[in-house]
């Protein structure tokens, strides 16, 4: 298990980011689910050019918060996107929780079903694009086998 902090003065780190991490894992996964607050559409962009250029993985995503608060014109868009491409490819889909709102934000990265790796912390989806520029600060914990066990099965 490690920690991953936002990477700028003054509290700049020698800790990969967000992005970096996320990258890593889903390389190695063939499937992945996500439970997260909120979205951005630029983040939905990025996991559907990541299923079109490679035929994968799987996502499971819920979006936890916007079915109460609403998505703006683009968020919808992008949303209806990636379900399309998931859906028509067997590969998923986009769900919203509507029984209560869900403001975690947990990733879980599995490979061949074996859950490899997790993140788990404060970061939203928004911070999988690595062009996103953001002066808020965020912590995360990057969970690898066997720290994974308990997310099998909990998103």
């Amino acid at each position: 298990m490690s920690l991953i902090y936002s990477n700028y003065p003054p509290l700049a780190t020698d800790s990969k980011t967000y992005h970096n991490v996320f990258t890593d894992l889903i390389e190695k996964s063939d499937s992945i689910q996500i439970a997260s607050g909120y979205i951005s559409s630029d983040a939905l962009i990025d996991l559907k050019s990541i299923v079109e250029a490679n035929g994968g993985p799987a996502i499971e995503l819920n979006i936890g918060m916007h079915y109460f608060d609403g998505l703006t014109k683009q968020q919808a868009e992008a949303v209806a996107d990636l379900d399309e491409l998931l859906r028509s490819s067997n590969l998923g889909g986009v769900y919203f929780v509507v029984t209560f709102p869900f403001h975690g934000k947990i990733i879980s990265f599995r490979k061949s079903g074996a859950v490899i790796g997790g993140l788990i912390g404060s970061s939203n989806l928004t911070n999988i694009v690595d062009s996103k520029v953001s002066r808020q600060y965020e912590v995360d914990f990057s969970l690898q086998a066997p720290d994974t066990s308990e997310l099998d099965g909990f998103i």
